[in-house]
């Protein structure tokens, strides 16, 4: 669908008995010389460009959440590719803390101040790129806004932030129900959702 300047795996996460395969990608993203991202398809992405026979033009919405972080950076030079294809309608939303982040130092938050500020630069006056910013109180808010969200986007975006998960208001006490830790919690919130919710989930390591 897109090409992409990273390293791409699939992992059918659904099938918990798939062991040898989840260790195989526990591997891949702890050894690779590369970003690595990991897709986890709900089924509907492949349905979509059908339509594109039957005259529909064919279009998908993508959302990029947005905390912070090597891999959250990532994921924005990602997302900044995609709003190059006319088909794509592109959301980012940074999600924010009312809390001081005690984990994130300030060299940190200045390169993520950098970052959101060049996508805005560079990507916004399109309409079919929005920029949306909202607070989060704690994990479980920030869940409940996920759930909302799935049936909303074909696509979601996530950085797998590992490390990260104690230290960010927005996801505390999300890592104690992480059923499969190599998507970060984001990411397996959204991939252990409901089968026949709409969301494919792609979740995003950068290179270290």
């Amino acid at each position: 669908m897109w090409k992409v300047k990273m390293c791409l795996y699939y992992l059918q996460i659904l099938d918990q008995e798939g062991n040898t395969m989840r260790n195989l990608n526990c591997s891949v993203i702890e050894k690779a010389p590369c970003s690595v991202a990991i897709l986890v398809d709900k089924g509907h992405l492949g349905s979509i460009p059908s339509m594109a026979s039957s005259g529909v033009k064919c279009q998908y919405t993508v959302c990029v959440i947005y905390m912070g972080g090597n891999d959250d950076r990532e994921a924005i030079s990602f997302a900044k590719r995609l709003t190059k294809d006319t088909r794509i309608e592109l959301t980012v939303l940074k999600l924010g803390s009312c809390m001081e982040d005690q984990g994130t130092s300030k060299w940190e938050k200045m390169l993520d101040s950098e970052v959101i500020k060049d996508f805005k630069m560079t990507c916004l006056g399109d309409g079919r790129v929005r920029f949306l910013e909202e607070i989060s109180v704690d994990g479980p808010q920030t869940a409940l806004r996920l759930r909302e969200m799935v049936n909303v986007f074909d696509l979601m975006i996530v950085g797998r932030r590992k490390g990260l998960e104690s230290s960010s208001p927005q996801t505390s006490g999300l890592s104690e129900w992480n059923e499969f830790p190599e998507l970060g919690v984001l990411g397996d919130l959204i991939a252990s959702l409901d089968n026949n919710t709409r969301s494919s989930v792609l979740v995003i390591q950068q290179q270290k």
